[in-house]
């Protein structure tokens, strides 16, 4: 019987991860929308207090953390990923100096030290239920009074849990996600001490064109009767999702 590939298989997958930092890196100056609109969240909840801090977890190449340092000029900022490797070149990007960055696992995350802003962008997904409970009251932990915790990933309002397996040319041996609805993540959102999420869903504001290669599973858009466009990655619907909870 094979064995279950879990996050760890994912992160700690050096060859891999050098080449999604690749694909990442065109987002370093043109920013991602989706980061564009997570940032304003951030900001909204800042208030543009002074000493107020940040901590990306799982940040990989640290895109999020380069914008938010040249928008949000003064936020303490603190990336926290598993890939080694990615984080010894965050060191070493001089568009990154003055970030802190630290080798930490979401799901044994320290919880002594706390931030006006958690962050979780897009890494949510690759965990199981008992893990997604456990990132939840780690981050929850880690949020200070009065902070908030956002999330972007795949959340929907449907009552109806979804975990797939993806097998393509670029994830040959096998990836896992997990699509969550809002109930499930409202529960988990409530025992990790944080208020009732705000849900946010995301739709681009342009056109993704379709590869005609069908070993080509990057993400495209389909605009539905009302407009909105709809991300899919190769055959699959992508609900992405921007969560805010606060914490009294």
């Amino acid at each position: 019987m094979a064995t279950k590939k879990t996050y760890l298989d994912y992160v700690k997958d050096d060859a891999h991860m050098q080449e999604y930092r690749r694909h990442q890196s065109q987002y370093a100056e043109k920013m991602r929308e989706s980061d564009r609109v997570l940032i304003d969240h951030i900001a909204s909840r800042l208030g543009g207090s002074a000493g107020q801090s940040l901590v990306d977890v799982g940040c990989s190449q640290g895109n999020l953390l380069a914008h938010c340092k040249r928008l949000l000029p003064g936020l303490q900022l603190h990336g926290i990923d598993l890939a080694a490797s990615i984080l010894e070149q965050n060191r070493a990007n001089p568009d990154l100096a003055g970030v802190e960055f630290s080798e930490l696992d979401m799901l044994a995350l320290p919880t002594a030290r706390k931030y006006d802003v958690v962050v979780a962008n897009a890494a949510l997904m690759f965990f199981d239920p008992e893990q997604f409970s456990t990132a939840l009251r780690n981050l929850g932990a880690v949020v200070k009074p009065g902070g908030s915790f956002i999330a972007f990933d795949y959340f929907h309002p449907f009552e109806q849990e979804v975990t797939l397996t993806e097998t393509s040319l670029v994830h040959p041996k096998g990836l896992t996600f997990s699509f969550r609805s809002y109930k499930v993540v409202r529960a988990a959102v409530a025992a990790a001490g944080l208020n009732p999420p705000e849900f946010h869903p995301f739709h681009m504001p342009f056109d993704l064109p379709r590869s005609d290669d069908p070993g080509n599973v990057n993400s495209y858009t389909v605009a539905d009767a009302h407009g909105l466009r709809h991300a899919f990655r190769g055959s699959v619907h992508q609900p992405w999702c921007h969560l805010i909870a606060s914490k009294s």
